[in-house]
């Protein structure tokens, strides 16, 4: 018999859903004031926040059905990447890290309270195969049962 989903892993992938129709929105929304944002001069043209939402959506999304699928969790971590690149270099006025403190505390309580849930529900995932190998010693100390 198969084992069914934990509540948590549900959880998480509502997470991942919310998080993509938000920046799914994001994008819909810069096309809705693509006149606007023109006038004002937005940072990079209204293609950036298109072109950001959409990305963030993909990655959200994909992140979603990889998690609801149990397929390992490790690609769905690419927008915490790209969230910080966009915040510390993308930014046409950067604040310096120090000024950022709030967020880099509330950032990190948010990604630790999601790893401890994957944590958690790491034995319900499906690993790839090379994961379930058990690992060959680097080096041997010898004896009569050596392969040649």
């Amino acid at each position: 018999m198969k084992p069914k989903r934990p509540l948590l892993l549900w959880l998480l992938s509502l997470i991942f859903i919310a998080a993509g129709i938000a920046y799914l929105l994001q994008a819909i929304r810069a096309v809705q004031s693509w006149n606007l944002l023109m006038v004002v001069g937005y940072r990079f043209g209204p293609l950036y926040p298109i072109f950001q939402g959409l990305v963030l959506a993909g990655i959200f999304f994909t992140g979603a059905v990889l998690l609801f699928l149990k397929v390992h969790w490790a690609t769905a971590f690419n927008g915490a990447a790209w969230f910080w690149l966009d915040r510390l270099v993308f930014n046409l006025n950067p604040q310096p890290l120090q000024d950022q403190s709030f967020t880099l505390v509330f950032f990190i309580l948010l990604l630790g309270l999601v790893l401890g849930g994957l944590w958690s529900i790491q034995p319900y995932m499906i690993f790839p195969k090379e994961a379930r190998q058990e690992s060959q010693p680097l080096s041997s100390l010898g004896g009569t049962n050596e392969q040649k």
